[in-house]
């Protein structure tokens, strides 16, 4: 079978996070019966990923999204004024959100290779990226596939440009 050539080349690797509703079983067989399930759409072999990080807690624990997220942070290694200022930003956020009574969901947390801590949060049909390096976030804003009319830009670190963001996303 010949392989058809593309002027623009097909992606090689796709990373896809999977989220599952709170209280559902999960364990350490749910990837291979996934695997079952699209092998035959899936004409590649499955390969093996290293572990970066991982977490494992058992008992009863006091839930804290500013903690978990913090601890995160400090597991990626982030550079000391690009950690502190994403610690900062994001108490900020969390005091806004606790005083205006807004939903609050845990952000993705990701290290760029150029070294910008990133969050990420989806809410209903929108998505808000926030990359903060050095004493910087600027964000994007998504609600559509539309880069033109549904994706906007800007920067973020005063209380009300953070409270406008938020609102933004929760509503």
């Amino acid at each position: 079978m010949t392989r058809r050539q593309y002027c623009n080349p097909p992606i090689e690797e796709a990373v896809c996070e999977f989220r599952f509703a709170p209280g559902q079983a999960w364990n350490f067989t749910v990837p291979d019966l996934f695997y079952e399930k699209v092998r035959n759409l899936y004409t590649g072999e499955p390969q093996q990923q290293n572990l970066i990080a991982t977490e494992f807690r058992f008992g009863q624990m006091p839930y804290s999204p500013t903690h978990k997220t913090h601890t995160r942070i400090a597991e990626l290694g982030a550079d000391n004024e690009t950690y502190k200022y994403a610690i900062e930003w994001l108490k900020q956020l969390r005091t806004i959100v606790a005083v205006n009574k807004m939903w609050w969901g845990e952000p993705l947390v990701n290290l760029s290779f150029d070294s910008e801590i990133v969050f990420e949060w989806w809410h209903g049909t929108k998505k808000l990226t926030v990359y903060i390096l050095g004493n910087t976030a600027e964000y994007i804003k998504v609600w559509g596939t539309d880069i033109d009319n549904e994706m906007e830009d800007g920067t973020s670190s005063s209380p009300g440009e953070l409270t406008a963001l938020w609102k933004w996303l929760v509503s």
